[in-house]
């Protein structure tokens, strides 16, 4: 599945109608390199909500925690980069943005469901309490909408992001679709409903990262983009 998806992207022009596949879940991750698993922190605050009787309460608590204690300062922080990285980007400040080194230009914070960036991003603290109450609402209804129809498709599309290539192993970049990747490993699922958007680069490859805008404008080297790459989406955790 993941050759035809690789092959795929190379394949159809943009602005063209894509596919959609059913991908693994094992290899799909945020943008700041959790893996969606029983270790990802919104899996964690939807499994306890289920086994504590879909207690409300107890959701709110597991997110609130994970955001009182991941409050990072730099881009170093959010990523959780150990060893000697030099690149000044990762000095940059978390507030309200991310930086990867395939991009144009930072992620910036968006308002959400009417919540401003000021109150705190879903990836990492300080979020306020009005924005930690929203982001357990939005999981709490993409879990009633996903148990009572199933993940549906034609309403709501698949998830969407990049392909990620590092060392000729791949992981699924989700950039849309958080919650319900979420709540779909909450519930077991075992493969996930996916795509690309023509606004984003398909496929981000190692071989070709000399081509990657931030190392083009030599804000990092080619060696510690790799490593980067590898060390925040392709290590377990």
């Amino acid at each position: 599945m993941i050759d035809s998806l690789i092959k795929s992207a190379y394949s159809y022009i943009f602005d063209s109608k894509l596919p959609v596949w059913n991908v693994e879940m094992s290899r799909c991750v945020d943008q700041i390199g959790n893996n969606f698993n029983s270790n990802h922190f919104y899996v964690r605050a939807l499994r306890k909500y289920i086994n504590n009787g879909y207690d409300k309460k107890s959701l709110f608590l597991e997110l609130q925690d994970y955001y009182q204690r991941f409050q990072p300062s730099t881009q170093r922080d959010i990523f959780r980069l150990r060893g000697n990285y030099v690149s000044k980007i990762f000095s940059i400040s978390s507030k309200n943005f991310i930086v990867l080194p395939w991009e144009v230009a930072p992620r910036y914070r968006i308002p959400v469901e009417g919540i401003p960036p000021s109150e705190g991003c879903q990836e990492y603290g300080p979020v306020t309490d009005n924005k930690c109450k929203s982001e357990a609402y939005r999981l709490l209804k993409v879990l009633d909408s996903i148990n009572s129809n199933g993940f549906d498709v034609e309403k709501y599309g698949p998830l969407f992001g990049q392909v990620l290539i590092c060392s000729g192993n791949t992981k699924l970049l989700i950039h849309n679709g958080n919650h319900r990747a979420a709540v779909m490993c909450a519930l077991k699922a075992e493969t996930v409903p996916y795509s690309f958007r023509n606004k984003y680069l398909r496929i981000i490859d190692d071989k070709s990262c000399e081509h990657w805008p931030l190392v083009a404008e030599g804000l990092i080297s080619k060696d510690e983009a790799v490593r980067f790459m590898e060390d925040v989406f392709f290590k377990s955790n």
